[in-house]
């Protein structure tokens, strides 16, 4: 349990605004809000924290099915490949799937290499229909 100074403290540190979300989620279940709020911050950051291994897996999975899918179709040089490059769009606001592309694979020597410097966004986007036909659909 926290103490009144440290809920104090953790209140300055991270604002007032901050905590006072966790303040509105416990307001009659206790007289020490500022503790109680701090407890609550607490659970939450380790809950959030329990779900970084999970979630990690996950995206290690999902790229890897992803480049498996793609090298069915485009070859162990996927990156590198004209046709795969030209079916990515590029749009000119917002996260452009060519240009992560082009740059990772600038700055890498191998396919290996390449998969984990990709945003996640750009996995994502693979499960869009666009890459249904070419691809197949999301298993």
């Amino acid at each position: 349990m926290s103490t009144p100074h440290q809920a104090q403290l953790v209140n300055q540190a991270l604002s007032v605004p901050r905590m006072a979300t966790y303040e509105r989620a416990i307001v009659g279940e206790t007289d020490y809000l500022p503790v109680a709020a701090l407890d609550l911050y607490d659970w939450n950051a380790q809950v959030s924290g329990a779900f970084m291994a999970p979630l990690h897996i996950c995206e290690v999975v999902i790229r890897k099915a992803v480049s498996d899918a793609l090298t069915a179709v485009y070859g162990a040089q996927w990156p590198w490949s004209p046709v795969f490059e030209a079916s990515l769009p590029s749009p000119s606001v917002g996260f452009n799937p060519r240009r992560d592309l082009q740059r990772n694979r600038a700055a890498q020597p191998t396919t290996g290499k390449v998969i984990p410097e990709l945003k996640f966004i750009f996995w994502q986007k693979m499960f869009t229909s666009r890459h249904d036909v070419r691809c197949g659909p999301p298993i």
